[in-house]
């Protein structure tokens, strides 16, 4: 073969090797490409980054697509990278910003009771709660500080702080409260001493809180509970009606009563009746001035108004005659709803004479917290005797003697007889006389089984030789009110005790108010009428504060109830407690006062 030709087939072999390598290089590109391509597009759907599209060139791993949120964007790059580590990782995504995560704003609760201070709601930080804390810690070094906040809440506005300062205030006034801050807002819940100490509390809280801060406050003056409800008059000798005793219901009715005493001269007793719990319903004032009207035109007695029964009494020198027009024109004037009755004390001059015609006569006469002393006795020494006992008994200015030495004799054992009549009369009104034909008791009592308890007790402290005629007038009202009840009723009566004066918690707390003691034991004189009924003490709250808080608020008021009703003697198997917390309200819960009816203790038969 000739050099040439063998050139020619070396050059033919070559050019046919190499095209070869070439076709197995570029199928090799492509089976890298692929794999490439495949590897990132798998580790991409295995994360769950199906947005992501992938293009391979060669080495290069290009993305594209449009990302949810920028960290699904940063993941998808970083894992392609992780991939593709042979290859290049061209980023061409997008991503949608995503909107800043929502916070609710501040809000704080500040429960405030006695030396303790509990703390709940959200603040910013940490730094916003430490901050806060320090403040009260300025206010009240000894308070004990339970905090219950979170650490979630959006950042303070512009201008913050105000509100802040309102509640330290607070817990500087009161020593127990109910706060709530929210930015631009305080509401406040408490108890003043009185409406003098309220209306300065609300003054100083308006003034911190400025014209930016939206101020609501609910700061309540204990109604205090007068028992007995009554009010009482005296007219002496010499034509002074003095005031003994007063009450009024609102503030509105004393300042009308104290009207009533400028305009009729009456002397004594308070600058203004004090306002507080226990009247009755009713014209209380209309009642009031009637009475004073009646009194007025006697010579001498007494007047009392105590809930719905008013009580004319005349003293000497008061004839029947006059003071029996005196008490029909009363009953006339008396507004619906209220009980007369009434008695002269002495008789008038032709009785008087009559009486002296006795050779020994004694009246003793117990109206209210008075006792008067009159007639005909042996010597001065009789007279001051009987004076200083019965005011060793009622206090001396409680008795007013118009005894009269007199050459009489006095029946044997009129000092045991005397004795026994005047300590009748310390405990219940009316009249006693003493002549030489015996004694005679007359009073008012509460009932039947005080009637005979009291005649016993007095006839075997008389002596043989003086005979004993008791007259005694059952109460009524007093023996209605003790009558058994059956359930229904008796859940009536409890439901209406308690919409009439409450039961008063301190604010924020399931403690009972020291006020309202008298009304549990109210309560609990009621559930002896019915000793057979099982009864609910149901708890109930307003809308203001969490759901749940309430609930556990509510529940444990109705199980302090309970407890208290307990303590009083009622079998506790006969009682439950229950919360209702804000679902069953009676009122609107848009207004003061009807959040006030809200805030309730009902009771129902037991099921």
């Amino acid at each position: 073969m000739t050099p040439v030709l063998r050139f020619s087939m070396f050059a033919l072999v070559a050019l046919l090797v190499a095209l070869g390598i070439r076709d197995l290089s570029a199928r090799g590109a492509v089976a890298i490409e692929a794999m490439l391509g495949a590897r990132v597009e798998n580790g991409l759907d295995v994360l769950g980054l199906d947005w992501a599209r992938v293009a391979v060139d060669g080495l290069i791993v290009e993305l594209s697509g449009d990302a949810p949120d920028v960290d699904s964007q940063a993941l998808a790059v970083e894992a392609s990278r992780s991939l593709a580590r042979l290859g290049r990782v061209i980023d061409g995504t997008t991503a949608r910003l995503a909107p800043p995560e929502r916070r609710e704003p501040i809000e704080l609760e500040f429960h405030l009771d006695d030396n303790a201070l509990t703390l709940m709601g959200r603040v910013h930080d940490e730094q916003m709660r430490n901050a806060l804390i320090a403040q009260v810690r300025k206010v009240d070094q000894k308070l004990e500080i339970d905090d219950l906040t979170g650490i979630d809440a959006a950042r303070p506005p512009a201008g913050w702080g105000g509100e802040i300062a309102v509640a330290l205030a607070v817990i500087d006034m009161m020593p127990r409260a109910f706060v709530r801050v929210t930015p631009g807002s305080v509401f406040v819940e408490g108890v003043a001493a009185d409406l003098e100490a309220r209306d300065a509390m609300e003054t100083e809280l308006l003034k911190l809180a400025g014209p930016d801060i939206k101020l609501v406050t609910a700061i309540r003056v204990p109604g205090r509970v007068i028992t007995p409800f009554s009010f009482v008059t005296e007219k002496s000798r010499d034509g002074v009606m003095t005031l003994v005793v007063c009450s009024a219901r609102t503030e509105a009715e004393a300042v009308e009563i104290d009207t009533i005493r400028k305009e009729m001269q009456i002397a004594g007793g308070p600058a203004r009746c004090p306002a507080g719990l226990g009247g009755p319903h009713g014209e209380w004032v209309s009642a009031v001035r009637a009475a004073l009207g009646a009194l007025a035109a006697l010579p001498a007695g007494r007047v009392e108004v105590t809930y719905r029964s008013v009580t004319l009494d005349a003293l000497p020198p008061t004839s029947t005659e006059r003071f029996e027009a005196a008490l029909a024109s009363l009953s006339i004037d008396l507004p619906p709803g209220f009980d007369l009755s009434g008695a002269v004390a002495a008789g008038h001059e032709t009785e008087r004479a009559a009486r002296e015609k006795e050779s020994y006569w004694m009246r003793l006469t117990r109206l209210g917290e008075r006792l008067t002393l009159e007639g005909r006795v042996e010597d001065a020494v009789a007279a001051t005797a009987l004076s200083s006992v019965a005011s060793s008994r009622l206090g001396r200015d409680a008795v007013e003697s118009d005894l009269r030495a007199a050459d009489v004799t006095p029946p044997a054992g009129w000092q045991e007889a005397a004795l026994a009549a005047l300590e009748a009369l310390t405990e219940f009104r009316g009249t006693a006389e003493l002549t030489a034909r015996g004694l005679i008791l007359t009073a008012k009592l509460p009932g039947a089984r005080a009637a005979r308890e009291l005649h016993d007790r007095i006839a075997e402290r008389m002596p043989e030789t003086i005979p004993l005629r008791t007259q005694f007038r059952v109460d009524l009202p007093s023996m209605i009110r003790a009558l058994p009840l059956d359930p229904d009723r008796c859940v009536a009566e409890l439901n209406r005790a308690v919409m009439k004066r409450g039961v008063l918690f301190d604010p924020g707390s399931a403690r009972i108010d020291s006020g309202s003691r008298d009304d549990i034991r109210a309560l609990a004189s009621i559930l002896r009428r019915c000793p057979e009924v099982a009864v609910e003490i149901g708890g109930h709250t307003d809308n203001q504060g969490r759901e749940e808080l309430n609930e556990q608020l509510s529940e444990s008021r109705a199980e302090a109830v309970l407890d208290a009703l307990v303590d009083e003697g009622i079998r506790i198997h006969r009682l439950d407690a229950k919360g209702y917390g804000e679902h069953d309200p009676i009122a609107t819960n848009d207004t003061p006062e009807g959040r006030a009816r809200n805030r309730r203790i009902a009771f129902k038969l037991k099921e």
